[in-house]
């Protein structure tokens, strides 16, 4: 089944067809007009009430088709999460940073929420995957102690990158406390097709780019600087994970299943995100959410689906697809499943 999803316009977006988001919406949505003066930041896949998919044809919200059709969620994936696609898919086009945030484990997500239901509307944990599909920058992470140390005494060195980016930052947020981060935390470049998976109480923000985004299906944050939104420095306080980590322990590597694909599996049961060029994918369990980015051809289920940038495919648990490029074409695809 095709899907209509929710783009997110939120001011820190790329514009217009600047945007991989907006590249793909009118790539897969001819008739739609992009605005190049608007941000077209984020893509939402799924079932979150903030961003809810349609299924083309049906014109019914892929939430409420579930909840008539119990059978599309699978019965491993019923026992651990309900009635629920228990992830959220993205893709992110990201022209100017993002706050310094983190999020909470699941206990401290259901506290908030009962306390704060106002700021925190999901009684629900948030660790994240992040996939760059290009050159994709962000702060993860503190830094080892000796580095910290060490640049914030000698800020202007590392060849002014660490300085350059603090005046960056202040250009788009000035006096944010939140423009020294890159002294005290892990400035990371990734190539498209590297990743970092954050866990719960990771301090991080993304920086500029484009990526493909994976999560438990919740909005939770907790921000306490580069942003103009709600910040909760004490509560970002006292949940941080005060480790030191050094850039490779943050890359998240993924298996190879076969010669087409490879799976990223982080240590959580809501998600995990498989890619390949072109293939058949696997029986799986789990309900699935599928993204063509690049190439064309045809992708068929019950009924043939023609394949091209920007379609979304949502496949029922214990069921198989075809993915066939045309001629001289490759699919570059990327699934979000369950992790279980």
């Amino acid at each position: 089944m095709e899907l209509q999803c929710k783009v997110q316009n939120y001011e820190w977006g790329k514009l217009g067809l600047e945007s991989t988001v907006a590249r793909l919406l009118s790539t897969a949505h001819p008739d739609i007009v992009i605005d190049q003066s608007k941000p077209y930041a984020e893509l939402w896949m799924g079932t979150h009430p903030n961003g809810p998919s349609v299924i083309i044809g049906r014109d019914v919200l892929l939430s409420d088709y579930i909840k008539d059709n119990v059978d599309a969620i699978g019965p491993d994936v019923r026992k651990k999460f309900g009635v629920a696609v228990p992830f959220l898919f993205k893709i992110l086009s990201i022209r100017k940073a993002l706050s310094v945030q983190a999020h909470p484990k699941k206990d401290h997500a259901e506290e908030l929420h009962k306390n704060f239901p106002d700021m925190y509307k999901d009684p629900n944990h948030k660790p994240e995957l992040a996939i760059a599909l290009t050159p994709f920058e962000a702060l993860c992470g503190f830094r080892p102690l000796n580095e910290i140390q060490y640049f914030l005494k000698n800020e202007r060195t590392q060849t002014n990158l660490l300085y350059s980016l603090v005046q960056r930052l202040h250009t788009d947020f000035p006096g944010d406390v939140g423009c020294f981060s890159p002294y005290f935390m892990n400035y990371m470049l990734l190539r498209p097709g590297q990743a970092i998976f954050l866990k719960p109480n990771l301090p991080h923000a993304y920086l500029s780019g484009d990526c493909i985004e994976c999560m438990a299906c919740s909005d939770n944050v907790v921000r306490a600087g580069l942003t103009p939104k709600h910040i909760d420095v004490p509560t970002l306080v006292d949940m941080l994970d005060y480790s030191s980590y050094a850039q490779e322990q943050l890359l998240f590597t993924p298996q190879l299943e076969d010669g087409n694909s490879c799976i990223w599996r982080p240590p959580v049961p809501d998600f995990a995100v498989e890619s390949g060029d072109c293939y058949n994918t696997q029986n799986r369990s789990s309900p699935s959410l599928i993204i063509v980015i690049s190439g064309e051809g045809e992708v068929c289920d019950t009924e043939p689906i023609p394949a091209k940038p920007g379609v979304v495919i949502f496949l029922k648990a214990s069921r198989q697809l075809t993915l066939t490029p045309i001629e001289d074409s490759h699919l570059e695809v990327y699934q979000a499943i369950c992790n279980v």
